[in-house]
């Protein structure tokens, strides 16, 4: 009805001008009567559209705006928080000689397993085995010299401090004796336990010695992994709670005991160290390798999972979903992600049941009137 009395108002502009002009409009020649009709009729155009358009905007402001919910209800739902780190050996130790001398043999190989108490390497030994046939007999004679001064001073023949002085020169023989073997049995370099050689740091002919603290090999146990991460200071009063952890490497879960947690953050990074022991038995993950560590935490919590499309970020960085109450009013929930997957969020600071606004929640604002249907 509108449309049809703006086209009768324009068509009857030029003839309701010219019949009431003044009368100098009809002493004007024919060029200038077409142009003041033309002024007349475009500003009676303007004039009638920004009366459709208050028109049109004062009946919107009465219209509530449409909007799709769906209705969600919190759920039981053990968290997983899962955090990168690096894979450590158990043990790991820097393999040092004992006994001087030129390497003679050198029997493992870079990366090689090795039992406790398999060769590594020898160490040249014929040197020693000559300080081990002198101490022998320089035992043998004091034995000797001491059954004699035990006689005589059993006799009193001899006096104490004779006696006493054969004796300790005894004792020395025998200490001299049992190192003369110990140090002929460092020449045989063996692992400590089980374990890989990881690199050797020496070759045949080399000559080394305790004394200048040489390095032969580095060797480690990886049966049993250690896992260290850093937790954000926001996660460690939820990881506190756990003991047990699972390993993600490849296609295979390890479960893992956490066994420290670090009382103080770094000072750097304001995190916390967290380590775990992981069972290896196969030797399939490596030293220094990156993992993933999922923490499951002990208590369940009630959650919405909500679509990631139904979160607003508001300018003070705070996560928000706007929800309808009453089936009239939109309601601004700011609310947390405690967990995720790949369809989705399970976040809190929702009520127990909501009707959260899946379509239309970008157009409207707190306490906003809207119009409710239910989301497909």
């Amino acid at each position: 009805m509108f449309e049809n009395y703006k086209t009768k108002l324009r068509a009857s502009a030029l003839g309701v001008y010219t019949k009431h002009a003044p009368s100098w409009y009809s002493q004007q020649n024919t060029n200038v009567k077409i142009i003041i009709a033309i002024v007349v009729i475009a500003s009676l155009w303007m004039a009638t559209g920004i009366f459709a358009r208050h028109h049109k905007t004062a009946g919107s402001q009465t219209q509530a705006l449409k909007v799709k919910v769906l209705e969600s209800f919190a759920q039981p739902h053990q968290v997983t928080l899962s955090f990168n780190g690096a894979t450590y050996p158990i043990r790991n130790v820097t393999i040092k000689t004992e006994a001087d001398g030129l390497i003679s043999e050198v029997i493992a190989k870079d990366g090689q397993f090795l039992k406790a108490g398999d060769p590594i390497l020898m160490i040249d030994e014929k040197s020693l085995r000559d300080c081990v046939a002198q101490a022998k007999a320089l035992l043998d004679r004091q034995k000797v010299n001491f059954a004699s001064a035990r006689a005589l001073y059993n006799k009193q023949l001899s006096s104490a401090s004779a006696f006493l002085d054969s004796k300790s020169q005894l004792e020395a023989a025998e200490a001299g004796y049992t190192k003369a073997i110990d140090d002929l049995r460092k020449t045989r370099i063996v692992a400590p336990f089980d374990g890989y050689v990881d690199k050797l740091q020496v070759n045949k002919g080399d000559f080394v010695s305790p004394l200048f603290a040489d390095k032969i090999a580095l060797f480690y146990d990886l049966s049993r992994l250690k896992v260290v991460i850093q937790i954000p200071q926001k996660d460690i009063a939820l990881v506190r709670q756990s003991t047990s952890a699972v390993l993600l490497h490849r296609d295979k879960a390890v479960n893992c005991n956490i066994d420290f947690i670090s009382k103080s953050a770094d000072p750097n990074t304001r995190s916390f160290r967290l380590e775990a022991d992981c069972d290896n038995k196969d030797n399939r993950i490596l030293a220094e390798e990156t993992a993933k560590i999922n923490i499951m935490l002990p208590d369940k919590h009630q959650l919405h999972y909500v679509a990631k499309s139904t979160l607003n970020l508001e300018m003070n960085g705070e996560m928000v979903i706007k929800t309808v109450e009453d089936k009239t009013k939109v309601k601004v929930n700011t609310v947390s992600i405690v967990d995720e997957d790949d369809g989705g969020f399970w976040v809190s600071g929702l009520p127990e049941s909501a009707e959260i606004i899946t379509l239309g929640h970008q157009y409207v604002q707190a306490d906003e009137k809207v119009e409710v249907e239910p989301a497909t």
